[in-house]
């Protein structure tokens, strides 16, 4: 535990955030790091004091977005899903990671998935040999998706274009490996990215087993020639 603390005063940014995270999984058993986690709360890095509340509410049991673990997927009735690494784009990685969290988080509270745990997960791929990162192909998430034995599996990519901040996922029906559905979240500010996720969560569990389709061009009626008026003819003197 205190290690992990130490690493929240650590000068690379991801890696502060990563230990928070890592705290926060731990729940009560990381009463302890309050203290620090209280003090991060007015740190100066927006994406600290998010992950710190965050944290604080897991440790307190006041968490009501808590992903289950691979071991409980056969007692739930709705299907299994994961969200695999997101692809950073331009962004960090610990940036792509959180992004990635937030979504798994948004999924829950929508409650139309049993969603992955993270930690879970990674304990299944690492007993499996398994290597994620990079996975964003749908041959490689249908591999993935049968490891995890779940029926859905979401990929993508986060990252930076012109002044906003984008989020690209494509969810995958892991036995037919077809995409089932894809959208985008976009936003300026943590908050909005955020905010964005937690509504491309509910269209992901709303419209699940569609793909987003492209509104087809209306066509134009072909406009009917205007017919030609006859020149008077003019009677002569």
């Amino acid at each position: 535990m205190k290690s992990l603390v130490n690493y929240t005063d650590s000068k690379d940014q991801g890696e502060r955030v990563r230990a928070i995270c890592s705290i926060g999984e731990l729940g009560p058993r990381a009463s302890e790091a309050l203290p620090k986690l209280t003090e991060l709360l007015k740190d100066e890095n927006p994406k600290v004091r998010i992950e710190a509340q965050k944290s604080i509410d897991s440790i307190n049991g006041l968490a009501t977005t808590k992903p289950v673990p691979v071991s409980e997927f056969s007692a739930g009735k709705s299907e299994a899903i994961a969200v695999t690494e997101i692809s950073a784009e331009g962004v960090s990685q610990s940036d792509a990671t959180i992004v990635a969290d937030w979504l798994r988080g948004a999924l829950v509270s929508a409650g139309a998935y049993t969603v992955v745990e993270r930690s879970a997960m990674q304990k299944v791929l690492t007993e499996q040999a398994f290597q994620q990162t990079g996975c964003t192909s749908q041959e490689c998430a249908v591999k993935l998706g049968k490891v995890l034995n779940v029926q859905k599996i979401v990929v993508g990519s986060f990252g930076k274009f012109l002044d906003s901040y984008v989020l690209n996922v494509r969810m995958v029906d892991v036995e037919s490996g077809k995409i089932v559905y894809s959208d985008t979240a976009k936003g300026k500010t943590t908050d909005e990215v955020e905010q964005n996720i937690s509504s491309l969560a509910g269209r992901l569990s709303g419209n699940a087993g569609s793909v987003k389709q492209v509104q087809p061009v209306r066509q134009v009626q072909p406009v009917t020639p205007i017919r030609q008026v006859q020149p008077v003819q003019q009677g002569g003197w």
